[in-house]
């Protein structure tokens, strides 16, 4: 596991070893080693560390990819306070920030992340959509049904949109 990467199977594994067997040198260095790697790699994987945006970038859609939505959203705050200007690459790390705060159910945070992106590039079909969600997350069914229409004229046939037009029509009908 170790040799693998996976550091945190290993620090289990071993924690486990040493209950098994209280003072066993050898388990208690192999511990100590790993202990030292995870810690590391933890510092290593720090926001602050990252250079450039596309780094930061890349950590936040690994996090994301793990579902660790909080450490992802750190990460594209971090590409967002990297990236010089309003240009287009700004808006996706707006629009990825959203997502994680979709996944936390963070409707207005997602909204102000959506906009800001909007803001930068209004023909942001992701940002429309997300935003969209987000004002279905608080029942401000007409708002969502104005963004995914957007969405829907800017991409036609993008996908989730007609469904959230549906969505919305059908509550707004009622």
């Amino acid at each position: 596991m170790e040799s693998m990467g996976k550091y945190d199977e290993a620090q289990k594994a071993f924690q486990k070893a040493l209950q098994l067997s209280p003072g066993n040198e050898e388990v208690m260095d192999k511990l100590h080693t790993i202990n030292t790697k995870v810690r590391e790699r933890n510092e290593k994987t720090k926001s602050q560390h990252c250079k450039t945006p596309e780094e930061a970038k890349q950590l936040g859609n690994s996090f994301f990819k793990d579902g660790k939505y909080d450490q992802a959203a750190e990460f594209y705050t971090r590409a967002i306070e990297l990236q010089a200007g309003p240009i287009k690459e700004k808006a996706v790390y707006y629009t990825n920030r959203a997502a994680c705060h979709q996944q936390t159910h963070m409707y207005s945070l997602m909204v102000d992340d959506c906009n800001a992106a909007i803001k930068i590039d209004p023909a942001n079909v992701k940002a429309y959509l997300r935003r969209g969600i987000a004002y279905e997350g608080m029942e401000r069914w007409k708002l969502a049904l104005e963004d995914y229409t957007k969405a829907q004229s800017n991409s036609p046939g993008v996908a989730g949109a007609s469904q959230g037009i549906l969505r919305c029509q059908r509550v707004l009908r009622n």
